[in-house]
C-alpha cells in the first residue's frame, strides 16, 4: 500500500521507494546510492530545463514540457 505521502509517486517510483533493506547491507551505504541517484536527477534535470530547445518557442513551453513529462505514458499505452 502506498502511503499519503507517496501518492504522487508513479507505480514503478513507489515501487522503488517500498524496497526492503537487503541482509547486510549498511543503511550508509544505501544513503550514499539515494544521494548519488539524487545528484544525477539534479544534474539531468538541469540538463532537460536549460536545453536550448526551449527558446526555440514562441509561446506553449509549458505545455511543451508536459508534453515531455507523459510522454512515457503514451509509449506504455502503445505497448
Amino acid at each position: 500500500m502506498v502511503g499519503r505521502a507517496d501518492a504522487w509517486l508513479g507505480e514503478r517510483e513507489a515501487a522503488v521507494h517500498q524496497l526492503p533493506l537487503r541482509q547486510g547491507r549498511q543503511p550508509r551505504v544505501q544513503a550514499a546510492t539515494v544521494a548519488d541517484f539524487q545528484e544525477k536527477l539534479r544534474e539531468l534535470s538541469a540538463l532537460v530545463a536549460t536545453h536550448p530547445y526551449w527558446t526555440t518557442l514562441d509561446s506553449g513551453v509549458v505545455d511543451a514540457r508536459m508534453a515531455l513529462k507523459h510522454a512515457h505514458e503514451a509509449a506504455d499505452e502503445a505497448a
